[in-house]
């Protein structure tokens, strides 16, 4: 009965997005690009996502991605933002700060990819760093397993990327959403591909079983993006864009 439960959720989800894909709002791969860092460690990651975001959903999207800065008013229309990075980088102004309070409580979404070796916690600290100054008030915590983010689209994807630095995310929450998440595994460097096709990383220490992982909670944290905890309706993707323009006055 809770297999069935679970089988229903994911199959008025898939019509929640046939419906989406219709009304005309195409999903943006929208990347966050700051100062004094590696912005882009795996510039063409976005490429294979939007692949196979296309051939296993009915998401609408174009094989192209946006970079945008923190104080980028189309900002305002991203209901997902990327952050990637392998080191420190230079603090965001306070107009930036303001701009990515503004976007978090209005109901945008931001994934933070740590690209960094398995020794350097550099990105982690700075990107920590930052949201204490725009969130003062949020902390992370781990992510429950049973957090909406693992349902969204597959069953429970296990915590992967090219390494496996830690076997849980971290999340911060604004009103029961997440709206914040963090893996410590570099999820972008499982999707690579040189000019022939062939991947250019191996994951370790679980090889191609780890990326198919990787891969799949990738695809559940897009998702949960556009539809958060099995969204109602299938005009959430426009509520969420009129909330965050409203925060943007």
């Amino acid at each position: 009965m809770r297999y069935l439960g679970r089988f229903a959720i994911i199959f008025f989800l898939s019509l929640s997005l046939s419906a989406f894909a219709q009304d005309g709002d195409d999903f943006v791969f929208a990347q966050l690009k700051y100062d004094g860092g590696d912005w882009d460690p795996h510039p063409k990651a976005y490429e294979e996502i939007l692949y196979y975001l296309i051939s296993t959903t009915n998401v609408r999207t174009e094989i192209k991605r946006e970079v945008v800065r923190a104080d980028d008013p189309v900002l305002f229309q991203r209901p997902f933002l990327y952050l990637a990075g392998n080191g420190d980088f230079n603090p965001f102004s306070q107009r930036e700060i303001n701009s990515l309070r503004r976007y978090l409580s209005g109901g945008g979404f931001l994934l933070v990819d740590d690209c960094s070796s398995s020794l350097d916690e550099d990105f982690y600290k700075a990107m920590k760093r930052e949201l204490k100054r725009i969130l003062p008030d949020m902390e992370f915590a781990p992510l429950d397993q049973e957090h909406a983010i693992f349902y969204s689209f597959y069953l429970k994807p296990m915590v992967r990327g090219l390494t496996v630095r830690k076997k849980e995310l971290e999340a911060i929450t604004l009103d029961k959403d997440t709206v914040v998440l963090y893996s410590a595994n570099n999820l972008a460097g499982v999707w690579e591909r040189d000019a022939l096709g062939n991947w250019l990383s191996d994951p370790f220490p679980f090889g191609e079983e780890q990326r198919m992982e990787a891969m799949k909670l990738t695809l559940n944290i897009i998702m949960y993006a556009l539809t958060g905890s099995y969204k109602k309706d299938a005009l959430h993707q426009k509520a969420i864009k009129e909330k965050l323009r409203r925060g943007l006055r």
